[in-house]
């Protein structure tokens, strides 16, 4: 199994879209609604190089051997602190592989390498797999947002995960993982 990272295209906005609607995210995330026009221009956006002087939202496609199958992302990055939040989503046929942990070991050696010296997560409370993956990159779980978060109605507590560069360890791959251009 072959995963990589590419930047997003206008194109992937109905894949991007598909992620949003799946039942076990919306479970776990709250999503604003957007129409396939906005997820498209949020793509196009968001593609670019990984620099630290630059503090818009970054994203990049998962893809394993060809396939696209989710999405990896830089939020609130902040040149001032070094610092940025991150995200992950991998469909819901192709999880359990380790696509995510693949993904997301090259997607941090990025933004460290840029100079990013912290970078950081914020997990749904009761998001056991997603809690147990950010544990096995080397983050660890600094505190709790109570009820940050309003899912259909539910206050929901968010656990906030974060790794210093200095932390920084190489877990084992399950996966041949490289850049794609």
């Amino acid at each position: 199994m072959n995963v990589s990272l590419r930047e997003p295209v206008a194109a992937d906005a109905s894949f991007w879209a598909g992620l949003r609607a799946e039942a076990s995210a919306r479970a776990v995330m709250p999503f604003a609604a957007l129409t396939g026009s906005q997820l498209a221009e949020r793509l196009a956006t968001a593609a670019g190089p990984v620099a630290l002087n630059d503090e818009g939202e970054l994203l990049r496609i998962i893809r394993v051997d060809g396939d696209v199958v989710g999405l990896v992302g830089a939020h609130r990055r902040s040149s001032m602190m070094q610092s940025t939040e991150l995200s992950v989503h991998v469909a819901e046929p192709w999880r359990g592989r380790g696509i995510a942990a693949a993904a997301l070991h090259v997607w941090t050696g990025q933004l460290f390498d840029a100079g990013y010296r912290r970078l950081w997560a914020t997990v749904s409370a009761g998001n056991a797999a997603s809690c147990a993956l950010w544990s096995r990159l080397g983050f660890t779980q600094e505190g709790v947002l109570r009820e940050h978060y309003l899912i259909d109605g539910r206050a929901v507590d968010q656990l906030i995960y974060g790794l210093l560069r200095s932390e920084r360890k190489t877990p084992p791959q399950p996966a041949v993982v490289r850049k794609e251009n």
